[in-house]
């Protein structure tokens, strides 16, 4: 370590490359232990993960402002990565974030671009006021799906097929079939009444 003012080192800001432990932490703003002096440090951009008091990290000094750069030891307690505002955008062939118990993401929008998108759940819930699905094409497979609507189900399609290898059931209070130009019903037996 090289203390700028060496007759008062206590006094000055540090140059170089050197560790110290984090004191008190405040977002960006930390407060430093360099041999037993506190003194005020800024988190560099570079060093996404959140210091927290007690640990050790590696800082720079220019003379001017203190950064620390890098988190060396953890003290124990869950951590947080704290993106700079100015990153933008990760970019890479392959990114894997993996949680033992649960991811979660707040934002206003949450989009995603995908060629290929594939989704292994055990249970998904999904919560919308509004949801707008717009679909080329879509296949879905399921060995039972139950589903419920307390108000409107409505649905306007060019055609429409329906085919049950055994029964389907429609109950309704009232129900009304209407066709523009032809009602045909094919069966063995049709009971009515």
């Amino acid at each position: 370590m090289v203390y700028h003012d060496k007759t008062k080192p206590s006094q000055a800001f540090m140059l170089g490359q050197f560790t110290a432990y984090v004191d008190d932490a405040a977002g960006d703003e930390l407060t430093l232990n360099v041999d037993g002096q506190l003194v005020n440090a800024r988190r560099a951009v570079s060093c996404l993960l959140e210091a927290r008091a007690e640990d050790q990290v590696l800082c720079w000094g220019d003379g001017d402002t203190i950064y620390v750069t890098d988190v060396l030891k953890l003290d124990a307690g869950e951590r947080r990565l704290r993106l700079h505002e100015a990153i933008t955008e990760l970019n890479g062939k392959f990114l894997a974030i993996k949680m033992d118990e649960e991811l979660s993401i707040h934002t206003k929008i949450f989009r995603t671009v995908s060629k290929h998108w594939q989704q292994w759940s055990g249970h998904v819930d999904v919560t919308a006021k509004k949801m707008i699905q717009m679909i080329d094409h879509c296949t879905a497979h399921f060995r039972e799906r139950h589903q419920k609507i307390d108000q409107l189900d409505a649905r306007k399609v060019g055609t429409s097929m329906l085919q049950a290898d055994d029964v389907i059931i429609q109950q309704a209070d009232a129900q009304i079939i209407a066709g523009k130009e032809d009602i045909r019903m094919d069966a063995n037996r049709i009971s009515m009444g």
